[in-house]
């Protein structure tokens, strides 16, 4: 079900503009993002501050 969900998306993809493609990866990899945190989170790792 996955893959076939994946390959729709990337359908959908294809037929955008370049700066659609653009903000529909950042969005993508924003959600992506925030879900590691969570993980991360409630797995124990903390932050480290930059120097």
């Amino acid at each position: 079900m996955q893959p076939r969900r994946q390959e729709l998306q990337d359908i959908k993809i294809r037929n955008f503009s370049e700066d659609n493609k653009r903000l529909t990866l950042r969005n993508e990899i924003k959600e992506y993002n925030k879900s590691l945190s969570s993980v991360s989170k409630s797995f124990g790792v903390i932050d480290i501050e930059p120097i």
